[in-house]
Formats: C-alpha cells, structure tokens, sequence
C-alpha cells in the first residue's frame, strides 16, 4: 500500500539584496584638449546608457570666465579659479547627442567626460554631496577637502588636476577616509591644455565627515584642485518570498 505524504514547507517572506551591478566606470573617460580654442567636445563614452551619471571636468588657463555654451542638461557643481579655472559640471545620460562646451574666447583649453553606473540614486543637485574648497599653496598636495557624506555606500569619486608646462603625476588619495580607490582616470596629460587629470572612484562602507582626502603631485604648483563628490546611494535590498515543497511517496 503506498501512501502519499505531501509536506509542504514554507520559509516565509524574507529580506535579502537584490543583485545588481556594482558601481563602477563605464567604458574610458574621453578627452578634448587644445593650446588655443573656444571649444572642447570630448566623445560620448563608448558602452553609455540613459541613467548613467556623466561628469565633465574643464580648464581653461588664463581666465575664469563661465562656458557660453554647455550640452543640454548639464549643470555645473562647482569652479575654481586659483589660475584660469576648473570646472565641474554633471547630468544623468538621457539620449546624448553631444558633449560640446563653447566659450567666448580661445586660450589653452581641456576637457574630460567621465561616466559611471549603477549602485546610486541621483535626481537632482540634493542628491549630491560636494567639495570645492581651493587649496593653491604651492606644494605637491592636491587636497580634496573633507565633506561630510550622510549614508553608508555612498559612492565618492575624487577629481584631481592641475594646470603645468611640466612633466607631472598626480595620485590618487593617501590620507583621510575612504580608502581603496580605484583609478578611473591616471595623470592623463595634454601639452596643448597643459592639463593633468587624476580621478578615483571609491564606495564608501562608512560614513560622516571623510577628513581632507589628499593626492601627491610630483612637481610643485599653485595652479591646481580636487572636486570631491559623494553620491546619493541606491536604496539597498529588497523583498522575495522563497519556498520549497518535498514530496515523499511510500
């Protein structure tokens, strides 16, 4: 005689991550570089995808003056202007066509377009943690200054750079918190711009005020800065329910 046993266990609701991507640079960072010009146009990142965070990083070496032109929907965080000036400016990728930046007066000019993905949650300009402190002693630090990051697994990305008719590194941040940087971006250099850029990328386990977050240049000068940002980061988990059904026959 057999007799069917049908047992039937059930787990429950359950709390566990939800996989995705980690955050991360998408493709290279591309460049537009010239000695004398009132335009830059680095290439859209090869691999790029509506919701992708892009930053274009600018400097101009002989006046602070703000770009007359900008892509649609770019919006600047921040500039600096210890010799010429820096510039940082972001959006989220939305059907992109071009990254033409116009000024009104040529003069060494540089540009960088870096885009990263995933594992953040960015709508607007409040969703962004930002430093732009200027630090032009002249010396060999190139100082992102401490923000104050307010939730765990925020991504941070360091942007270092400087302006210099000699040969030069920049590295990546060896003091303050977070530590293990990746570098997205290594002393890339253009004799026509005479811009060097160095930019890192980190997600943060901790939180609260990172303490000054400090690179090393290899050859001393005033003209240079660090835009330092923390991003918004994704909402973490999510729900599934999981069950099982064992079935005996005897």
């Amino acid at each position: 005689m057999h007799r069917l046993i049908t047992v039937i266990f059930w787990l429950g609701l359950l709390l566990c991550p939800v996989p995705s991507w980690a955050f991360g640079l998408v493709g290279s960072a591309t460049h537009s570089d010239s000695a004398s010009s009132t335009t830059c146009s680095p290439a859209l990142t090869t691999g790029l995808a509506n919701g992708d965070i892009v930053f274009l990083l600018l400097k101009r070496s002989a006046t602070n003056t703000d770009p007359t032109g900008v892509p649609t929907g770019f919006v600047q965080l921040g500039k600096s202007a210890p010799g010429g000036a820096h510039f940082l400016y972001w959006k989220i990728a939305a059907s992109e066509s071009s990254w033409l930046v116009t000024w009104a007066a040529a003069e060494r000019t540089g540009c960088t377009a870096v885009t990263y993905r995933s594992d953040f949650n960015v709508t607007s300009g409040a969703d962004i943690t930002f430093g732009n402190t200027a630090y032009t002693t002249t010396d060999t630090t190139a100082r992102g200054v401490a923000i104050t990051v307010p939730t765990a697994n925020s991504p941070v990305i360091w942007f270092g750079n400087a302006n210099n008719s000699t040969s030069q590194t920049i590295g990546a941040p060896s003091t303050g918190n977070p530590t293990g940087w990746t570098t997205d971006v290594s002393s890339v250099y253009d004799s026509g711009s005479r811009l060097y850029r160095t930019i890192t990328s980190v997600v943060w386990s901790g939180s609260g005020t990172t303490g000054n977050m400090d690179g090393t240049i290899s050859v001393s000068t005033f003209d240079k800065h660090v835009f330092t940002v923390a991003l918004n980061p994704a909402a973490a988990g999510g729900a599934e329910t999981f069950g099982f059904r064992l079935r005996l026959t005897q």
